[in-house]
């Protein structure tokens, strides 16, 4: 994910320099130090060398994070633009795992592939990638550094390498977290939007930390349920034709006239339980 370890061990050189020094005893200073210039320098050019082979690439599930967008439509997205361009989707397959440790499929996209895909989304979500974009470039130039020719230099080329190391691991440790805990709530919302029981308003307004009355009047204020006498509580079509909710008919007792009636109920989906929660932390709680 454009992050790139370098693993410049105090001990490591040491052990090198010991060792060339060692054969060196009779050497003047001058000859030790062209002796640990050229190790440290071999050292740090091996180190570099493979860095400008590897290219930035972002994966499908750092974009669904940028973007908000679910991952498996993220995924959609780019396998369809993949056949559109008549390119092999496994050159880019990648896996990782989620919260149970279970191994996921998912894209590591070029900049070039990541910039089409953009070109379908709406600005706010381009600029959230974009931005990322120049964090990950920005990384990528690390690995093209002058090594310099003289022991004191290399020696801080070490320092500012080691310091630059731990504040990228600890960007790399704060990146796994955050995505182990997003992968957990992207699990969460699969499993309540694919649920197949129906929540009823009792069941629901429990959800919500509220109560049956007040679930329903809320609904009805932001003109999600209906407010007419012989349609009340019913769902406007456009709520229905989404899948937040399904009208089923249900038997209840009348206790005026002793008789079981059926009525139409208006009961919340999975898909409709996860919309609604987002409804209510943007347009507030008021009424609940």
């Amino acid at each position: 994910m454009g992050s790139y370890t370098l693993n410049l061990r105090h001990t490591y050189y040491m052990d090198i320099i010991t060792m060339n020094t060692n054969t060196t005893q009779d050497a003047t200073p001058n000859a030790i130090t062209a002796v640990m210039e050229s190790s440290l320098t071999a050292i740090l050019q091996q180190t570099f060398s493979h860095i400008e082979d590897n290219p930035v690439t972002m994966s499908s599930l750092e974009i669904a994070k940028l973007t908000g967008k679910r991952h498996d439509n993220v995924m959609k997205d780019i396998r369809q633009q993949l056949e559109e361009l008549g390119q092999d989707a496994l050159e880019f397959q990648g896996n990782y795992q989620d919260f149970y440790n279970r191994s996921k499929p998912c894209f590591n996209l070029p900049r070039r592939e990541v910039d089409i895909l953009l070109s379908g989304y709406n600005t706010k979500m381009r600029a959230a990638v974009i931005d990322r974009w120049h964090v990950l470039e920005a990384e990528k130039k690390l690995g093209v550094i002058e090594i310099p020719n003289n022991l004191v230099g290399t020696l801080k080329l070490v320092l500012t390498l080691k310091e630059e190391q731990t504040m990228l691991t600890q960007q790399v440790e704060a990146l796994e977290q955050q995505l182990a805990e997003d992968s957990e709530k992207v699990d969460f919302y699969n499993k309540i939007y694919e649920r197949d029981d129906l929540l009823n308003p009792t069941k629901a307004a429990k959800l919500f930390g509220t109560g049956r009355s007040r679930y329903l009047q809320y609904l009805r204020d932001h003109k999600i349920l209906m407010s007419r006498p012989h349609q009340q509580n019913m769902p406007y079509q456009k709520y229905l034709d989404a899948g937040y909710f399904e009208v089923k008919e249900c038997g209840c007792y009348n206790d005026k006239t002793g008789k079981r009636e059926f009525k139409a109920l208006a009961l919340l989906t999975g898909k409709g339980l996860i919309w609604l929660q987002q409804f209510i932390e943007k347009n507030g709680r008021i009424g609940l």
